[in-house]
């Protein structure tokens, strides 16, 4: 599919030098750049990723301690956590 883009003059070096030294054309190297761009965006397995794989950093980090703190609300977290970093801060 053919598409137009237009660079300022800087980016348009910038293409024009990263072809030549890697013998490639100005399209290859914008379609490394964009696969390149989507791969480390969806942490580099080339899928796109879920809702998931977006929030599996923060699942399970807060231990409630056996309070269900979902009843609670936002307050009831707040609170909770500020207990906690006075506890943790007294030791």
């Amino acid at each position: 599919m053919a598409m137009s883009v237009r660079l300022d003059r800087t980016t348009e070096l910038i293409l024009a030098r990263l072809a030549r030294a890697r013998g490639r054309s100005k399209s290859d190297v914008v379609r490394e750049s964009i696969l390149a761009l989507a791969r480390r965006k969806n942490g580099g397995n080339g899928r796109t990723r879920t809702a998931y794989d977006l929030l599996k950093p923060y699942v399970g980090v807060i231990r409630s301690g056996g309070r269900l703190l979902a009843g609670h609300g936002r307050a009831g977290i707040e609170e909770y956590l500020r207990k906690r970093h006075l506890a943790e801060s007294a030791r």
